[in-house]
C-alpha cells in the first residue's frame, strides 16, 4: 500500500486503521473527515505528504507518532487540542502550522522533531511536559503571554536551542524545562515566576548572565547545575527558605540583592 483515496463518505478514522503501512507515503482525506483515531497513522515510516480537512475537529494520541518522513503539517482551524505523542517521533517534520484557536499541546505531541522555530498561539495556556524534547534543530521559540507553565522537560535536549523568550504571565518552570540545552544563551524570567523545578537549567553552558526575580519562592535541586559559564543575579537578598540549598554549583557566581543598577 503506497497512497490511499479515504472517499468523501468517511468521516472518522478509526484506531489504529493504518497503523505500520511502511510503504504509505501519501493519503487523499475525505473532504468531510471529523476525527482521526489513536495511532491511525502510527509508525507509517514513508508518509510525506498528506492534508487534513478543515471539518476536522479531533485527532487522538500518536495518531501520526514516529511518521519519520513527514515534512509539513497544517492542523485546521476545529482542532483545540493535540493529544500526547500526536507527532512524535516525526524526525523531518519543520513546519507545523497551528490554529489560533488551539487550547492545548499534548505530552511530548512534537518530540523529536525538525523545526528550528516554531510559533505557538495567543490561545495557549501550558507548555506540556517534553512536548518539544530532543528537537535538536529548535534555535529559538516565543513563548506567548497567555502561557503560565513550562512542563517537565518541555525543551529538554534541545541541543541548538539558542534563545527563549518566556511570557510575562508564566508562574512556574518544571523539572529539566530546558536541561542539557547546550547552546542556550538568552532566557527571561518573568516577573510572574514562582517556581523554578529540579535541573531545569541543567547544563545549559551557554548561559552567561540570568536575572532571578524576587517572585521565586521555590527553586529545585540543581535548577542551575553545571552552568560552568553563568552570573545569577538575584534580586532576593538572600537565599529565600523554598530554594534547595543545592540548587546551583559555585556560590561565588551568585549576586544577592540586585536591583538593575
Amino acid at each position: 500500500l503506497v497512497s490511499i483515496d479515504i472517499p468523501n463518505s468517511v468521516t472518522n478514522i478509526g484506531d489504529y486503521a493504518f497503523h505500520w503501512c511502511y510503504e504509505l507515503s501519501s493519503v487523499d482525506m475525505s473532504d468531510v473527515l471529523v476525527s482521526i483515531g489513536k495511532e491511525a497513522f502510527g509508525e507509517c515510516k514513508k508518509l510525506r505528504d498528506i492534508t487534513l480537512p478543515d471539518t476536522l475537529t479531533s485527532i487522538f494520541f500518536y495518531a501520526f507518532g514516529n511518521c519519520e518522513s513527514l515534512v509539513s503539517i497544517k492542523i485546521p482551524d476545529l482542532i483545540t487540542n493535540i493529544p500526547d505523542s500526536a507527532f512524535s517521533g516525526c524526525y523531518s517534520l519543520a513546519n507545523v502550522v497551528l490554529p489560533e484557536t488551539l487550547k492545548e499541546i499534548g505530552r511530548y505531541a512534537f518530540l523529536g522533531c525538525a523545526f528550528e522555530s516554531f510559533v505557538l498561539p495567543e490561545s495557549l495556556t501550558n507548555i506540556s511536559e517534553g512536548v518539544f524534547g530532543t528537537c535538536d534543530s529548535l534555535v529559538t521559540i516565543t513563548i506567548p503571554d497567555s502561557v503560565k507553565n513550562i512542563g517537565d522537560g518541555a525543551f529538554s535536549a534541545c541541543d541548538s536551542l539558542e534563545t527563549v523568550v518566556l511570557g510575562r504571565n508564566i508562574e512556574s518552570i518544571g523539572e529539566s524545562a530546558f536541561k542539557n540545552c547546550f547552546k542556550l544563551a538568552s532566557i527571561n524570567i518573568p516577573s510572574k515566576v514562582t517556581h523554578i523545578g529540579k535541573n531545569a537549567f541543567y547544563n545549559c553552558d551557554g548561559l552567561r548572565n540570568i536575572i532571578i526575580p524576587i517572585s521565586v519562592t521555590t527553586m529545585g535541586y540543581y535548577a542551575f547545575g553545571t552552568c560552568d559559564n553563568l552570573t545569577i543575579y538575584c534580586e532576593a537578598s538572600s537565599r529565600p527558605s523554598g530554594w534547595n540549598a543545592q540548587w546551583i554549583y559555585g556560590q561565588d557566581k551568585i549576586v544577592w540583592g540586585y536591583t538593575g543598577e
